[in-house]
């Protein structure tokens, strides 16, 4: 999945040029380019988070945060009948370009999958409780995936919206 949400978001960045990557729907609504900055703000803040998970003991309460799964987790976040505010740090501000932007998503998914395939640590034995509820790693990645697609889904309904579909 987090493979995946990226090739996807790589795929709809590419359509969105032009004067596409910052209209927006509505006032209300954000622009392509605002999405792609809200999920590098929220992929900035997770990869070091996961970095230091990595660096703790194994909690012993693990196997029941593990049997929790993360099907759940994926699916309510990729349910865009359910709205969610972001917090005001991760909200887009709309002053990095397009390039910078792209590229920033770009090395911090590849830093954190680095970081996560270079490590002999017991991922689903690690854990850090965030907003969304106490998530060993594995299901933090999971996370950061299902996050992505949410919001790919979300830069589709913008670009439909716009024009692209022209």
């Amino acid at each position: 999945m987090i493979q995946t949400s990226r090739s996807e978001l790589e795929a709809l960045a590419a359509e969105a040029q032009g004067d596409l990557w910052s209209r927006k729907p509505s006032e209300d609504e954000w622009s392509a380019g605002e999405v792609v900055e809200h999920l590098v703000l929220a992929e900035e803040m997770f990869l070091p988070l996961v970095a230091r998970t990595l660096q703790g003991e194994p909690d012993p309460d693990w196997q029941g945060i593990a049997q929790r799964g993360t099907a759940a987790l994926e699916a309510n976040l990729q349910d865009r009948s359910r709205k969610f505010q972001a917090p005001e740090m991760l909200q887009p501000a709309g002053e990095a370009p397009r390039d910078e932007l792209l590229a920033r998503f770009a090395k911090g998914r590849t830093l954190m999958l680095d970081l996560v395939r270079s490590t002999d640590a017991p991922v689903k034995q690690l854990t850090y409780e965030g907003p969304p509820g106490h998530l060993n790693v594995h299901q933090w990645l999971a996370l950061v995936g299902a996050h992505t697609l949410r919001h790919n889904q979300q830069i589709r309904e913008v670009l439909d919206a716009v024009g692209s579909g022209d």
